[in-house]
């Protein structure tokens, strides 16, 4: 919960504020704790505002999960108490939402919750890989590596999270520019040579006339043109937020054979790294496949990776339950490789090398295609625009020769 406090500081300082806390005596607690005196608390009620503006600035960048979790592990290796070094972390942290649900966690580890337990309690910052890992560790007495094989696993993500902008962000960009200047020119520029040709009572070509009357079309009707872009939008985030829509678009997507080939590629790399730091981590088998699945982000690969699950539960081999299945053979093969020889971590950790290499070139492929096909077809809109304004004066010259 959430609760407005006023205390003073033991420098004896009026400081008011937010904080998140179990109930109100966890908040109070909280704050003795830390030395306040004077102190009154009370649940916070957000209008929808603070709402709002709560939920863009709740969130944690992964880098700074990554420099949390790498802190974490640094101290922990070096012998420092887990109590500690989350009192350390919290006084360095910046974010306040992440601070305050620090200080919550370490309260509930201090009324002895177990770590992994109070870190499920905010799953916007801790995932359930995150804390399924954290409880291996915990169990295993070994958490400072299972810190350190998070840091890992976050920075891969974070490698795969890159390669996917690159080849999606220059692309947009672009686009959303060629819309720009194109818009430009039909609502600003070709109406004023279309002004100068009805004086002066020239017939016009074809083209000419096409893009005259595209341009008029666009400037009246510029307001609804815009709704019905921005609706047509909306229609396909709420599809997309539907299991339905969800299922049906993913499907599309991996049909397309470029963005359906890079799809699969990034779904067996980050399978293939997930898995593998859960299991060297000492997660169950059959809970690193359910959180995979989940983790997926796309629904066919997850129903793909629950049916693998359904198949080891029943008794079946990992690398049997995956033939025949989205999966390619070299897949299958290297996690057979690892049952037979005991490893399946081992084999998963080469797998999810091998494709991110393979994103990697499938990225710089597509840039490769994407660039020069927008480039032409870029010029080619604005040439034929510019070509369509220039054919009456070269007609007009023409004649006057």
């Amino acid at each position: 919960m959430e609760f407005l406090y006023k205390a003073t500081t033991p420098k004896n300082v009026v400081e008011k504020g937010k904080m998140y806390a179990l109930n109100r005596m966890a908040a109070l607690t909280i704050l003795k704790k830390k030395g306040y005196k004077q102190i009154t608390v009370d649940a916070f009620h957000p209008n929808a505002l603070d709402s709002f503006l709560n939920g863009l600035n709740s969130g944690l960048r992964l880098k700074d999960l990554i420099v949390f979790s790498n802190q974490f592990a640094v101290m922990l290796e070096s012998g420092i108490p887990l109590l500690q070094t989350l009192d350390l972390l919290i006084s360095q942290q910046k974010n306040i939402n992440f601070k305050h649900a620090l200080e919550d966690i370490k309260f509930r580890v201090e009324s002895g919750s177990t770590f992994s337990n109070a870190l499920a309690v905010y799953p916007r910052y801790f995932n359930e890989l995150y804390v399924s890992m954290v409880k291996a560790g915990e169990i295993s007495g070994a958490l400072d590596k299972a810190f350190r094989e998070i840091v890992g696993y976050l920075e891969r993500s974070a490698k795969l999270r890159s390669q996917i902008k690159s080849a999606t962000v220059y692309p947009v960009i672009v686009i959303v520019a060629a819309i720009g200047i194109v818009a430009l020119l039909l609502v600003k520029v070709i109406p004023t040579f279309a002004e100068q040709f009805a004086n002066s009572g020239q017939e016009l070509p074809g083209l000419t006339v096409m893009v005259i009357l595209i341009s008029a079309i666009i400037k009246k009707y510029i307001l609804q043109i815009i709704g019905v872009v921005a609706t047509f939008i909306a229609l396909i985030v709420y599809i997309r937020r539907t299991p339905e829509g969800k299922r049906a678009t993913d499907r599309i997507l991996m049909r397309i054979p470029i963005t359906g080939d890079l799809i699969i590629k990034l779904a067996i790399s980050r399978f293939s790294f997930t898995m593998s730091t859960m299991l060297s981590s000492g997660v169950s088998l059959l809970d690193a496949l359910e959180i995979c699945a989940k983790s997926s982000g796309n629904v066919e690969i997850q129903t793909f990776i629950k049916s693998v699950k359904d198949k080891v539960a029943r008794g079946s081999g990992v690398s049997s339950a995956m033939e025949n299945g989205i999966f390619p053979n070299l897949v299958v093969s290297m996690v057979a490789i690892g049952e037979q020889t005991g490893g399946i971590d081992a084999s998963l950790q080469k797998v999810g090398a091998i494709y991110e290499d393979e994103v990697d070139t499938s990225v710089k492929n597509i840039m490769g295609l994407i660039q020069p096909a927008l480039i032409m077809g870029i010029g080619g809109i604005v040439g034929i625009i510019v070509i369509a304004m220039y054919l009456p004066i070269f007609d007009a010259a023409s004649t006057l020769e």
